[in-house]
């Protein structure tokens, strides 16, 4: 990528704190001190802010980031390695300045406090280095804040600079390896160095890559479209460490897990093995595209391996915007709802992504995605605006076109059939209506009743793991009840008790209205309920304006773009 200078409209938002260092690189005599740092999330409809602490007492945060045992793990054993990941605890500046090696990761949704850290952190007397995600795809934001810049995976050229900064060599300000990694190389993740303790679950990657060619994705441009796998049996080496730890559920990361389909199937029929060798002792969830709809075989050992739910990026019920984004996976076939039906009979929750702001896209699109969800009754669905990203195919046709709009980061373009402010206003209207207790009941209450196969097959998963004693059954009607306290406290705290809380109670007494209804338990719907409340929460802390971003995947410039005059709307064809 070229690199611009420190005034260039494609840096990342916020203001401008040089690089200063005040000592030369030193000579290492001695094992180096290394610090790895992952930045506070904003708050999002993927981070559970909100229902972390109504779920556990000593949790904070949902998930544990993988990639920082990853990259301790990478690093030879003499060397001093502390993890800090501030969604559990506060960083401490004045220890992190003790240290001789900063490395900080993050992804677009941590970018602004990736900003403030590297702010805080100009004037480090040791070696400032950044990497991940975010970093790949915006490396111009960089260039004049760190040391060193890693592009791209960093597998290979992160352990080779670390030897390089103990032997004194020059750095270059920017890495990038010649290669992709090779999977089946990466060593196991140093797990020791996490407190598990303090999340909801863990992280485990099998594969990197994505065969297809969304245009508005950046894993293809940072992973490629050739998707590269570990062997099964690291995997399953990494999931034992994990439930010897006290690990309860687990997350694999992977950008979409069936990518290639005969290295999932392969990872697949390990892990039923170890499932069913060790009584289900984890809860799984993962990333797909929606073609395993056509695939019965991966269907059944997705299930068979105890997956509980997955995530799809389905985007649109429009075939025009699926179309026009080349998301070719989703159109397919049969419809939408036909590929959703099989995936859920087949035993498997679905989390949907949705987007708005297509070029095909007019104010008609919130009533048509609030249709396709409600008929397809999916529960948990976050929705949010286009967001061009650099490095993707939009973002060059954007630019292109001269539609860019970094100014505003929750719409950093210039839709064709709205305004910017009709797109995010439109966006929020449809979220506020989706998740009013309500609307998001009847379809998690429509799910269990429209589709049979997936509530005896649960019933299934769950008799395989054995009916837990009495007491423990006691024990749980005991947690609901203290994260019910916890919940009316949330409640309350947000001014909400009198409005919400009375809802749910009217809720919980209709659920015999659905077909299964009333196998919806107590603890089962109080936790339901905590759930629902990181989500109507946070849409309603959006629309007060308590955050500055309300778009996940929000991305802006330092600078102001030139206005761009708007144009009428233009007109679909029949």
């Amino acid at each position: 990528m070229r690199m611009h200078d420190q005034n260039s409209p494609n840096l990342g938002s916020g203001t401008f704190v040089p690089r200063v260092r005040s000592s030369p690189v030193a000579v290492f005599d001695r094992p180096l001190r290394i610090a790895l740092v992952c930045p506070r999330f904003e708050p999002s409809f993927y981070g559970d802010d909100y229902y972390v602490p109504l779920a556990s007492s000593r949790a904070r945060a949902t998930m544990a980031p993988g990639v920082l045992p990853l990259l301790a793990a990478l690093v030879p054993g003499r060397h001093e390695i502390v993890l800090f990941d501030e969604n559990t605890d506060a960083l401490d500046f004045q220890e992190l300045r003790t240290f001789d090696v900063i490395g900080i990761t993050g992804m677009i949704v941590q970018r602004i406090r990736l900003r403030e850290i590297l702010a805080e952190l100009h004037d480090f007397d040791g070696i400032l280095a950044v990497g991940g995600p975010y970093a790949s795809i915006d490396e111009d934001f960089f260039s004049h804040r760190c040391d060193v810049i890693f592009v791209g995976e960093a597998d290979e050229s992160w352990p080779r600079f670390v030897e390089d900064v103990v032997a004194g060599r020059p750095l270059p300000r920017r890495l990038e390896q010649s290669a992709k990694t090779d999977m089946t190389k990466l060593p196991p993740p140093r797990y020791d160095l996490v407190d598990h303790t303090k999340y909801l679950s863990a992280s485990v990657q099998f594969s990197r890559g994505c065969p297809f060619l969304c245009e508005f994705c950046d894993i293809i441009t940072i992973y490629g479209r050739k998707p590269r796998a570990k062997d099964p049996a690291a995997v399953i080496a990494e999931l034992d460490v994990l439930r010897k730890r006290g690990v309860g559920t687990v997350f694999l990361v992977d950008d979409n897990l069936i990518g290639n389909k005969k290295l999932a199937k392969g990872l697949l029929v390990e892990l039923v093995a170890w499932q069913k060798a060790n009584n289900y002792p984890l809860k799984l969830a993962t990333e797909v595209s929606i073609n395993l709809a056509d695939e019965p075989e991966l269907l059944e050992l997705m299930y068979e391996a105890g997956m509980s739910s997955i995530f799809i990026g389905i985007e649109s019920p429009s075939e025009a915007a699926l179309a026009e984004t080349k998301k070719v996976q989703n159109i397919r076939g049969d419809s939408l709802a036909d590929k959703l039906t099989r995936i859920r009979e087949a035993g498997l929750l679905v989390t949907g992504g949705m987007i708005v702001g297509f070029d095909s896209d007019g104010p008609e699109i919130f009533a048509l995605q609030e249709e396709f969800v409600r008929e397809v009754a999916l529960a948990r669905v976050g929705i949010a605006t286009l967001t061009v990203l650099p490095t993707t195919p939009l973002f060059d046709r954007m630019k292109k076109e001269g539609r860019l709009r970094l100014d505003n980061p929750n719409c950093n373009f210039q839709p064709l059939q709205m305004t910017p402010e009709e797109l995010s206003a439109g966006c929020a209207a449809l979220n506020q209506r989706l998740f009013e207790p309500e609307a998001y009941f009847d379809r998690y209450f429509s799910t269990i009743a429209n589709f049979p196969g997936l509530r005896q097959k649960r019933k299934e998963l769950a008799a395989r793991r054995g009916k837990p004693p009495a007491a423990m059954r006691a024990l749980a009607y005991v947690g609901a009840m203290r994260q019910l306290w916890r919940l009316t406290k949330a409640a309350k705290s947000a001014g909400e008790l009198g409005n919400v809380m009375p809802r749910y109670a009217k809720i919980f007494r209709g659920r015999t209205r659905y077909a299964g209804g009333s196998e919806t338990s107590f603890p089962i719907f109080v936790n339901a309920c905590a759930q629902h409340w990181h989500l109507y929460y946070l849409y309603k802390s959006f629309r007060s304006q308590k955050h500055t971003i309300t778009n996940t995947y929000a991305y802006g410039s330092d600078t102001p773009v030139p206005q761009i005059v708007e144009r009428e709307p233009a007109k679909l064809s029949a």
